[in-house]
């Protein structure tokens, strides 16, 4: 590529002969001697290489006013057939040269070509690239200091290699990493209430501890190599069974990353920051988002497909229910309490003579005891009676009935409908107690999760939502649940209210009529009831929000002689696995646990 001269016929080839003349003119070895001739082509060689080099140099490359002229390119494997001559350059006076006649007036960069300076005075060198010598010696060199900074940078940003790599614990043949242990250590202390930011926690981990420990730290140390073998061994056995890691495991980790972002960008911080602050300096997001939802898959599988797996045959059930008939059954009775305010003797004995004769009328039909007993009274006591099961006390359990001679008599596995007895008070009244029916506990128990929003009440200091916005708070957390998952997501979004008492959430999985106010066991054991129903009751002091889980697809008495079965039943899976897993502390590692990240 070259500029195009102004006028091509400018450039002269001189005939050989006139070569030779101009060579002997000006002093130039003749053409005769060989090694001259030869090196005064070399000569001419280099210097058209050069050339070249400035030919195909990119700034002139670029130069819109270049153009392609293929046919003008110099022919080095000519050049090296031929022999030249070293000619004499002639200086030139580049400014002479009218720029205008290859430039038209109405080109931009007209005015640019104008102000270029052809003064050797101006003249600037131009940058040529250099072939790097690479010398082994400054190779390995380089690479050293490479390995050091790489080295620095890891102990600065990973910390100290031997704490990062000390297990604290073993469990079966797996060492737990320093992170891991470090992570599930502070889960353990948050789910159980324990404020790790709170001034006097470490105090209160230094304190003795439960269950014989000399400490709080020891304490929850052990249950978190409980929590972590429990995991393993369930996981372990759920995979076997062909069970996995679902993605609401996976959503549930998540969420609980979400919520620990809340609390980073509460205080400023990023997320990365927030997690080694409170769990540890090698514990990351990736490294919760491993370890939760394999918590969570163990928890779930422990609580469902490995009961099914270890649930009572029919024989065990039967043979279960017969053993503890009382511990299964409900009875249903009438009752009636004869008294006077007067306590005199005569009193007593005309209560005592109404009482037999009631039974004596009813006569062992006890769908007759209220009409008949009405008729021994008069005015408002008498209207009561009257009303059909006004005195009948339906399907009462065995530990609901606190005195004891009432409940023998009342239990007893002989007691048929209509049977009557008079059992005196602490005066000597008659109560007056008529046998209905005797059954098993046939009713499906009900799963229900509970998420109150507590009140506040500054008078008696009770922590809670002030009553300006309970109701709107507890409407868009009704609003916010979808599902069971996004129910037990409540417990991490709010877990500082939790924490201080603001909102408390509960699961009833063994729900049977009775054991709420009347309000809340109307709508749960409404016939029309379903999974995945929920509700809002505004209350005096609390908003409460209720969510349908399930009923269970067995009776109840199956289903709580099936929980001691299966709970023997996993005593046994626990048992026969516990030494495959065993746990063993190590205190090298445990040094590096910190009861509070710095």
């Amino acid at each position: 590529m070259k500029k195009r001269r102004e006028n091509e016929n400018d450039i002269n080839i001189l005939p050989k002969d006139d070569i030779q003349e101009m060579s002997s003119e000006q002093g130039m070895p003749d053409a005769e001697d060989p090694s001259s001739a030869q090196d005064a082509a070399d000569e001419l060689i280099e210097d058209e290489r050069e050339v070249l080099y400035d030919a195909n140099d990119p700034d002139l490359l670029d130069d819109p006013d270049m153009i392609d002229e293929s046919e003008d390119f110099f022919d080095i494997a000519k050049a090296e057939e031929e022999s030249w001559t070293q000619v004499e350059p002639v200086s030139m006076a580049l400014g002479k040269h009218e720029i205008r006649t290859v430039i038209d007036d109405d080109d931009p960069d007209a005015p640019l070509f104008s102000e270029i300076s052809t003064k050797p005075a101006d003249a600037v060198p131009t940058a040529r690239g250099k072939k790097m010598n690479w010398k082994p010696r400054m190779f390995l060199i380089i690479m050293a200091v490479i390995a050091v900074l790489i080295l620095i940078w890891s102990v600065i940003s990973l910390g100290n290699l031997n704490e990062r790599l000390s297990s604290p614990l073993t469990v079966g043949d797996r060492d737990v990493s320093n992170a891991e242990f470090s992570f599930m250590y502070h889960y353990v202390l948050l789910e159980n209430g324990v404020d790790i930011f709170k001034e006097n926690t470490e105090t209160m981990l230094q304190a003795p501890g439960e269950n014989g420990f000399a400490t709080y730290r020891e304490y929850f140390l052990d249950v978190t190599a409980k929590e972590i073998q429990a995991t393993d061994m369930l996981y372990d056995d759920a995979v076997a069974h062909g069970y996995s890691i679902t993605q609401d495991h996976k959503d549930r980790a998540q969420a609980y990353i979400d919520w620990l972002k809340t609390k980073a960008d509460a205080i400023h911080v990023d997320l990365d920051t927030y997690i080694k602050g409170t769990f540890g300096p090698y514990v990351n997001k990736s490294l919760i988002l491993s370890v939760l939802p394999k918590v969570y898959f163990a928890e779930d599988y422990s609580g469902h497909q490995k009961l099914e797996e270890l649930k009572a045959t029919p024989e065990q059930a039967e043979q279960a229910y017969q053993d503890s008939r009382n511990s299964y059954d409900l009875v249903s009775y009438r009752m009636l309490r004869i008294t006077f305010e007067q306590r005199e003797e005569s009193y007593v004995k005309t209560a005592n003579i109404h009482a037999e004769k009631i039974i004596s009328d009813t006569n062992g039909d006890q769908s007759k005891f209220e009409s008949v007993a009405a008729e021994h009274f008069s005015g408002e006591m008498q209207q009561r009676l009257l009303v059909p099961d006004s005195t009948l006390h339906d399907k009462v359990r065995y530990s609901e009935v606190t005195e004891t001679e009432w409940r023998n008599w009342l239990f007893d596995t002989s007691r048929q409908p209509g049977d009557c007895v008079i059992i005196p008070d602490d005066y000597g009244f008659p109560v007056v107690f008529c046998f209905v029916e005797r059954t098993r506990q046939e009713e499906p128990l009900r799963n229900v999760r509970f998420f109150y929003i507590n009140m506040e009440d500054e008078e008696n200091d009770t922590p809670g939502i002030p009553r300006s916005d309970i109701l709107v708070l507890s409407q868009t957390i009704f609003d916010s649940i979808t599902d069971e998952a996004s129910m037990i997501t409540l417990e991490t979004t709010y877990a500082d209210e939790l924490m201080d008492g603001s909102m408390r959430a509960a699961q009833q999985t063994s729900l049977f009529p009775g054991q709420n106010p009347a309000e809340i066991d109307e709508w749960i054991f409404d016939p029309e009831r379903k999974p995945g129903d929920k509700t809002l009751l505004q209350r005096e002091n609390d908003c409460l929000i209720l969510f349908y889980v399930e009923a269970s697809p067995n009776p109840e008495w199956y289903d709580r002689v099936n929980s001691f079965i299966r709970m023997d039943n996993y005593q046994d899976f626990i048992s026969s696995n516990i030494g495959k897993y065993a746990y063993t502390f190590h205190e090298e590692g445990l040094k590096y646990i910190d009861d509070i990240p710095s």
